[in-house]
């Protein structure tokens, strides 16, 4: 059964690709990209071993004549490896190897994975199940990504048929649905058919002998009648396996010899007929069993029937001899079918020791890539937390920087409004300084006017009194009486009460830098101060201009005042 595998993966390769593989071709040069993209229909329509095809290959080995593009040579070698002209499965890995050498992985990608499809085939037509497995599961991802489905469902087709070498038929049932589905939706009738006839095997395989056998019944109830014959033969030698015997049986085994006829194939032919005999000898039809028994046999002379055949058609003629009681005839056989069985058995055993250590190495893969998965999958998952908290921090930082401009642009704006409250204070402040500064100017005003008035008073009585129109002692009590008003502190006092609402702590800071001062020098102070004019000052004090002046002057060396300082400056800054 595993070589009968091997041919229906051998012909499933060999079947068309119905996509637009054109598509992903790197372009190199315009008229090799011709004749590559020549070939590559070929390929879609099933005539890759064409005398056209052997012309384009030669169009393009002339191509590379000169200094050709290594990219040429690796898709020169590719198409080479492909049409398998040299009846060797180890050449055509030869070529594909050859042809990984001069692909630029980077560059031609699709090239790359393309070769390694290829030779992943190869590999697993020569037996060498691991190597292949691992390249598939290197390749099939990459054709997922990019959306090429044809290739990334034929390989996963592929890894379906290594686990059914394997036995691992719970693996290998998921892969060949993935494929019959593809092929179906498609139209890829043959490739549909094959993946069909696949699972029909893995449900014999597993105990749903019913399930194997209605899927076989209805691809050959719906067999298209310009069908593969080859396809029809394997589905019909699966199907009257399960059958039992019968009237259909005996239809549908005719119908399998001739659908083996039909393929042209010697090996499909000998096959169909030894499934004939073993029918026809189960009936108890001794002679027609041994008709076509005999014809299977003699052909074994001149050509090799497939690795257990001969031993098989060897046993079954002892057989009908032996019901025959024909025994020498019988033990010749026997005899020989035991030999065949003995090398048979070393096969088989054989078998499944490689059987078992791909298997197992399979399985240690299967490990290493969910390890590697998982892995990745925790990478990922990391990735995504790390990119989740940047966000989560940059939202935060920008939450932040937010909050910050609005804490210092309400800020800036309550200062501004504390700014413009406090110049509002001020002004106010100002302008209740101006006022009280207005109303003691205009209480020194009064004084000075109050002062020139009784001064006056005072010389209209002296005159009075001269001019004899006044009693002397009357008047000289009127002028003491004036006097006595014009000295009094009453007005000095009230005028220090206004003066420290106007300039708090004036006099204050004024004693603790000069204590010597008198009250009189406190006073005139508090005028130069307000910067009242000197012949007012003297007016004020009742005392004449030039006092003012010498008193300024003696006050100014009891302060110590450079001569470079002004008097007036220094108290207005005080």
């Amino acid at each position: 059964m595993i070589l009968l595998f091997c041919c229906i993966f051998a012909l499933l390769c060999a079947l068309p690709a119905q996509c637009r593989e054109n598509e992903y071709w790197k372009p190199i040069d315009r008229q090799f990209d011709q004749l590559n993209l020549q070939m590559e229909r070929l390929g879609s329509s099933g005539h890759m071993d064409s005398a056209e095809a052997d012309r384009l290959l030669q169009r393009m080995r002339d191509a590379l004549h000169g200094n050709p593009p290594k990219e040429a040579r690796a898709r020169a070698l590719f198409w080479e490896a492909t049409m398998g002209r040299h009846n060797s499965l180890r050449t055509s890995l030869e070529l594909a190897n050859e042809a990984l050498l001069y692909v630029d992985t980077v560059r031609y990608e699709y090239d790359y994975y393309r070769i390694l499809s290829l030779k992943a085939g190869l590999l697993l037509n020569m037996g060498d199940y691991y190597a292949a497995f691992t390249l598939y599961n290197k390749v099939t991802p990459y054709f997922e990504d990019i959306g090429n489905e044809l290739q990334a469902v034929r390989c996963r087709g592929n890894t379906g048929l290594i686990y059914l070498f394997v036995e691992d038929y719970d693996a290998a049932l998921p892969h060949l649905e993935v494929a019959q589905a593809y092929f179906k939706e498609h139209g890829m009738t043959d490739q549909y058919l094959l993946s069909t006839q696949q699972i029909a095997y893995v449900y014999e395989s597993t105990g749903r002998i019913a399930e194997a056998a209605d899927l076989l019944r209805s691809i050959l109830h719906h067999f298209p009648d310009n069908g593969n014959p080859e396809i029809e033969y394997y589905c019909l030698s699966s199907y009257c396996r399960l059958m039992p015997d019968g009237a259909q049986k005996d239809s549908c085994m005719e119908r399998m010899v001739q659908a083996a006829l039909a393929t042209g194939d010697w090996q499909c032919r000998m096959g169909a007929l030894r499934n004939k005999a073993q029918y026809l000898y189960a009936k108890n039809q001794l002679d027609s069993a041994q008709i076509y028994a005999d014809s299977v046999y003699s052909a074994s002379r001149s050509k090799v029937l497939k690795f257990g055949q001969e031993g098989a058609v060897c046993e079954l003629l002892a057989r009908i001899y032996g019901d025959k009681r024909l025994y020498p005839q019988a033990y010749r056989f026997m005899a020989r079918a035991m030999d065949y069985k003995d090398s048979v058995a070393r096969a088989e055993a054989q078998g499944n020791i490689q059987r078992e250590n791909v298997r197992r190495e399979i399985v240690q893969q299967t490990f290493r890539l969910r390890e590697l998965d998982q892995k990745a999958q925790a990478a990922r998952r990391i990735n995504w937390i790390v990119g989740v908290s940047l966000l989560l921090v940059l939202l935060l930082s920008a939450v932040i920087i937010y909050l910050l401009r609005k804490r210092t642009a309400d800020e800036r704006t309550q200062h501004e409004q504390e700014k413009e409250d406090l110049n509002m204070q001020l002004d106010h402040e100002k302008e209740k300084t101006d006022a009280k500064s207005r109303e003691l100017s205009s209480k020194i005003l009064m004084s000075m006017s109050k002062n020139e008035m009784l001064t006056g008073l005072s010389s209209y009585v002296a005159q009075a009194q001269d001019d004899g129109k006044m009693d002397r002692a009357v008047a000289g009590q009127i002028k003491n009486r004036i006097h006595d008003v014009l000295k009094e502190e009453n007005d000095w006092e009230q005028f220090k009460i206004h003066f420290e609402e106007v300039h708090p702590s004036f006099f204050k800071k004024l004693k603790e830098l000069h204590p010597g001062l008198t009250d009189n020098e406190l006073r005139l102070c508090a005028y130069c101060k307000m910067n009242i004019p000197n012949k007012q000052i003297a007016k004020m004090l009742s005392v004449q201009p030039q006092s003012v002046i010498v008193a300024r002057y003696r006050m100014r060396c009891k302060m110590n005042l450079p001569k470079e300082t002004s008097l007036d400056d220094y108290l207005m800054n005080l």
